[in-house]
């Protein structure tokens, strides 16, 4: 079997390569704005993904298929949020005092809520 993948995970999601992983085993490494061809000596096959404690949904796929990865929209709006929550804690006078733990809170809670998701889809091409 022969799939063809295309990363398209943009700014926020180019940091390192991006295990690909079928039937929960990695079989290779997919980097940023890369296409690649992946071989496995199964018919049919699930194909997911891991990186640094994210991951992705899983796709059975199929000699022939071609699939694109994409950071999720959900992921960017959360890690906009990791730098939009303490620079608006700024403005409100009544947290100075509070404002490194209100953000270092911000930042866990919106750390955790990225790793207990989804942060990259896999979308077959048709």
């Amino acid at each position: 079997m022969a799939i063809k993948i295309n990363r398209s995970t943009g700014l926020i999601g180019m940091a390192g390569s991006l295990k690909l992983m079928i039937n929960g085993k990695v079989v290779g490494k997919v980097a940023h704005n890369d296409t690649i061809k992946l071989e496995s000596p199964q018919e049919e096959a699930i194909l997911s993904i891991s990186h640094g404690g994210s991951r992705s949904n899983k796709v059975a796929v199929r000699d022939g298929d071609t699939l694109v990865i994409k950071t999720v929209t959900r992921t960017k709006i959360l890690f906009l949020l990791t730098f939009a929550v303490p620079t608006l804690l700024n403005f409100f006078p009544n947290t100075y005092s509070n404002r490194p733990y209100l953000s270092i809170a911000a930042i866990v809670v919106i750390g955790i809520i990225l790793l207990a998701s989804e942060t990259y889809k896999i979308t077959k091409i048709p």
